[in-house]
């Protein structure tokens, strides 16, 4: 698998939600959200409008842990 860091990273990441999501019985419809969700709040981070802590506060939420 020869991928970009970034591609890799978003891919597995989507998979892992996927995952999340199915084991707490959520619908894929609300797993998609949620990912959207968590990158829009990646690119706010990295755009330095969300601090790493504001991140992972409400990264926790939207996966309900």
């Amino acid at each position: 698998m020869n991928m970009p860091k970034k591609e890799l990273i978003d891919k597995l990441f989507n998979i892992i939600c996927t995952r999340w999501m199915q084991f707490q019985n959520i619908p894929s419809d609300s797993t998609d959200n949620i990912a959207s969700q968590i990158e829009k709040l990646a690119s706010l981070k990295e755009r330095g409008i969300l601090t790493e802590e504001e991140f992972t506060q409400k990264k926790k939420q939207l996966l309900g842990i």
